[in-house]
């Protein structure tokens, strides 16, 4: 009853003294060896909630609880270690060996312990048996993260169709990735071909703010592919996706506004655009901003801050820009090339 009053005191509140007269329940219960007492109170010591943060405490909660078999604190021993927030760097071995103990009961950990192996060790096969662990228990990142070892095969060979069913059973259940992912065979496996398919799943995924599937919706709808060609709507599709960060979908809004597809031509969005690529050192925003000044789209031609980009753009790897900045300075160069004239004398021995 005493372990209900302080979960019902936290319940969808921000009062500091609720917080602080459950963690003071959770206290009492888990000083007596209630385990799910102790998870509570090791939860509320590590985000810091009724008090200060006090990781080496939240810790000490947990392993008593997780000592007990309680999945879920042996989840969180495993993920302060993987996040090295018990000491000066990730301990992997010792996260490792909580999320094993926990994957059986706790989907999460399995998840976890697969992404360690996956990541960090590169064992894709203990990777597999840790996302099947998960995805037997309809986890959905589990399903998802199996998917991509099919999908890609990760230490073993490509299987779409395997790939196929884990990403559906996850996207029935409504996980974006997975959506996304799924569509993506639909276009792109030749077996699995079906852009009508494609399209519906980009929109279910869509229609849940994913920015991928916004962006693969507007590439679909620009080509006409699974749908009418409506470049009006994949403009729309385009800047939803960029409206959340989507660099692919920025360069293709940055496109449409430059050529006038599906809207005016407007060269000043057009740039507005590959500034902000250009601000996270991108090549070839910074490439396609540097022609816009050559060919005098935003004004008179300046070949001054087209120069500056084209270096900043070759120093970001741009084979174009190098190439571009070859051809502007050579345009502009005023030294004459020549070939001086070879002697054709002959030395005689003892001249």
């Amino acid at each position: 009853a005493s372990l209900l009053l302080a979960d019902y005191a936290l319940t969808g509140t921000t009062d500091p003294e609720q917080v602080k007269q459950a963690r003071g329940i959770y206290q009492h219960l888990a000083e007596r060896g209630d385990r799910q007492a102790q998870v509570k109170l090791g939860y509320l010591l590590e985000q810091g909630l009724g008090g200060k943060v006090n990781m080496e405490e939240a810790s000490h909660w947990y392993e008593l609880a997780a000592n007990q078999d309680q999945a879920t604190a042996q989840y969180l021993l495993g993920r302060l270690n993987q996040l090295g927030q018990l000491g000066q760097r990730p301990d992997y071995a010792l996260a490792k060996q909580w999320y094993s103990r926990a994957m059986s009961n706790y989907a999460p950990a399995a998840v976890a312990l697969g992404f360690i192996y996956e990541t960090v060790d590169d064992n894709y096969q203990q990777a597999l048996t840790a996302y099947e662990s998960a995805a037997n228990q309809f986890n959905v990142i589990g399903e998802f993260d199996l998917g991509l070892v099919y999908e890609y095969g990760k230490g073993r060979p490509v299987d779409h169709d395997k790939a196929e069913k884990l990403y559906k059973s996850a996207a029935e259940r409504g996980y974006p990735r997975a959506m996304v992912q799924l569509a993506g065979l639909y276009v792109n496996d030749k077996n699995l071909r079906n852009e009508r398919k494609a399209v519906k799943w980009y929109k279910k995924a869509a229609n849940r703010g994913d920015r991928d599937a916004l962006y693969q919706l507007g590439r679909l709808a620009e080509q006409g592919l699974g749908m009418s060609k409506d470049p009006v709507f994949a403009l729309s599709q385009y800047q939803a996706s960029a409206d959340k960060g989507n660099a692919k979908a920025m360069f293709a809004l940055a496109r449409m506004h430059q050529e006038g597809v599906g809207t005016a031509q407007n060269s000043e969005k057009a740039a507005e655009l590959y500034k902000k690529l250009s601000q996270q050192g991108n090549g070839y925003a910074q490439y396609q901003l540097a022609m816009l000044y050559v060919k005098g789209a935003l004004g008179d031609e300046n070949k001054a801050e087209a120069k500056a980009w084209l270096k900043k753009a070759e120093h970001n790897g741009c084979v174009r820009a190098q190439h571009t900045l070859q051809w502007l300075n050579a345009e502009t160069s005023e030294d004459i090339s020549f070939i001086e004239p070879l002697s054709l004398g002959v030395r005689r021995a003892g001249l």
